[in-house]
């Protein structure tokens, strides 16, 4: 399987107000790009759009990489339910990746 990035756009008329890309991979989805024009934040966009990617996705794990300091998308991450998993320090930032699990194929329990 090569990879391939879905996006995901809102419009305003015909501007576009926010975006987020969807990386497929083998194993597991990598949700990328981000962004929302600074007119349309906290209108609930950034949550429809990495909603959009995560229903999107077949995949059992989801991860994503964000900025320490970039305190919006760490929120929006974590109320996606996505989980802190490493913490990756650079010359001039910090980065965090956090992942999102799934859980698609649940065993039933034999009686």
């Amino acid at each position: 399987m090569d990879n391939r990035v879905q996006y995901f756009v809102e419009l305003s008329g015909q501007t576009v107000i926010g975006c987020v890309g969807l990386l497929r991979k083998q194993k597991l989805d990598k949700i990328m790009h981000l962004s929302v024009n600074s007119i349309a934040r906290r209108r609930g966009v950034g949550s429809r759009l990495l909603k959009a990617a995560i229903n999107s996705s077949d995949k059992d794990v989801i991860y994503m990489t964000v900025r320490e300091n970039n305190i919006t998308s760490l929120t929006l991450a974590t109320r996606a339910g996505f989980k802190i998993i490493a913490y990756k320090p650079r010359h001039d930032y910090n980065v965090l990746s956090l992942c999102l699990f799934r859980r698609k194929h649940v065993r039933e329990k034999a009686y």
